[in-house]
């Protein structure tokens, strides 16, 4: 899915049927160049009393969104599990959490931006820490600006400070993830990426292309297993 004006994959919920158990995985997601417009890759919300839960968002590239790369959002949207994505270079963030106590499961992912300014890899937004995991991850945020994530209004551009602060990320790391090319769009992970073998076992079978995982020691972190 490229080039859309609004968010590009959106999953909401419903006041009136069931909406849970919904799978959004194994897409490339881009923007060429970046609207003006508030455009989020990859949107699971409820929006207003319309519930959702068990919403499963794994294996997306998700590239130049001029807004947040997967935003989760609503008082009533439960279960969420976001893992081995990648995205690389959107504006706001890798992933926003708008959720309040809602529960929501955050694991192998990689956040990369360049961006100066408020653009945070990974932010919490009116969101309380209870009912989260969020954990093996890797976050990158290179430029001027170093809130590489970020409590409400209070950013953090080391793990430490993040780790005691909110609980998360006590594996993860801060590190180049050595893609082979990021700027021609290819995010596979090179020879050495940190990366490689330090995911959790969450129960994927394949990337997205295909390739079985693991292929070390333990998933790789990612959208790709080297």
């Amino acid at each position: 899915v490229w080039d859309s004006q609004r968010s590009a994959i959106s999953i909401n919920g419903s006041a009136t049927l069931p909406t849970n158990g919904n799978i959004v995985r194994y897409n490339l997601v881009y923007q060429r160049p970046q609207t003006t417009n508030g455009a989020n890759g990859i949107l699971i919300a409820d929006l207003g009393n319309q519930p959702l839960s068990d919403t499963e968002v794994y294996g997306n590239v998700v590239n130049n969104f001029n807004e947040i790369g997967i935003f989760v959002y609503g008082a009533q949207n439960n279960g969420t599990e976001v893992y081995n994505n990648t995205a690389y270079n959107c504006h706001r963030a890798y992933c926003l959490m708008d959720m309040a106590s809602c529960s929501a499961t955050v694991k192998n992912n990689i956040g990369v931006t360049n961006l100066d300014g408020w653009h945070p890899v990974f932010s919490l937004d009116n969101t309380s820490t209870s009912n989260k995991i969020v954990d093996y991850n890797l976050w990158l945020k290179t430029g001027t600006d170093d809130a590489v994530v970020q409590n409400e209004y209070t950013t953090y551009s080391d793990l430490p400070s993040w780790r005691s602060a909110t609980g998360f990320d006590a594996n993860s790391i801060l590190a180049d993830p050595r893609f082979v090319n990021a700027g021609a769009g290819n995010f596979e992970l090179s020879a050495g990426s940190p990366a490689i073998d330090e995911g959790a076992v969450v129960g994927l079978t394949e990337d997205f292309m295909g390739t079985p995982i693991p292929q070390g020691t333990a998933p790789d972190m990612g959208a790709y297993e080297y």
